[in-house]
């Protein structure tokens, strides 16, 4: 019984960890939905940015997105690589950026999981109120030495990835494949965006 007693305030410390970790690692977020996202341009067209590879990270378009945009609105073309089209010396479109979220279920599943199991262990111990809040603290203390940091950069992998994937698949939804240079584009974005997520 005596071994019990250490056991359970040692593993559910553990547990507070961890649960704190997969709170911030899972943590939602919302992000530009590009295959949602719009061009409106001024002759009346419609575009789908995304899918005509006008990618927007924040809900703004970049210098080079803005020269695809221009283009798009103007000669109706895409994948001008190579500039042999004129740009528009005029912002000729107005963009309206689609919203989503990243899962929600993605960071219920495991918070609500290591919760549950939390609670069955904290109640094992529940009239020894000592260990039950040194298990609390410590648990505190082992997530603020061990897992924050750890939890706090795959964040910012899974962010990151999660907003230049949603790139890609807004031209593989309307059966493109990616050129190379927007290839590149989106692994520069998703260094910047981790870079500026772990600052």
């Amino acid at each position: 019984m005596r071994n019990l007693i250490i056991f359970i305030p040692t593993v559910a410390s553990l547990l507070v960890g961890l649960l704190l970790a997969s709170f911030v690692f899972f943590f939602p977020f919302s992000y530009i939905d590009n295959f949602n996202s719009y061009l409106y341009c001024q002759n009346g067209q419609r575009y789908q940015a995304g899918s005509n590879f006008v990618y927007s990270i924040d809900g703004t378009i970049d210098r080079s997105n803005d020269i695809k945009a221009r283009k798009l609105c103007e000669h109706g073309i895409i994948l001008d690589y190579q500039d042999t089209y004129t740009t528009s010396k005029e912002i000729n479109y107005q963009y309206k950026p689609g919203h989503q979220m990243s899962n929600l279920i993605d960071w219920v599943i495991p918070v609500v999981s290591l919760f549950a199991i939390l609670i069955v262990l904290l109640k094992k111990i529940r009239n020894h109120f000592t260990l039950l809040f040194a298990a609390l603290f410590a648990g505190i203390a082992v997530f603020a030495v061990f897992f924050q940091k750890p939890a706090s950069v795959l964040y910012c992998a899974r962010k990151s990835h999660l907003i230049t994937d949603d790139l890609r698949r807004a031209g593989n939804k309307a059966g493109r494949l990616l050129h190379e240079v927007d290839q590149t584009y989106l692994e520069q974005q998703r260094t910047k965006l981790f870079e500026k997520c772990t600052m």
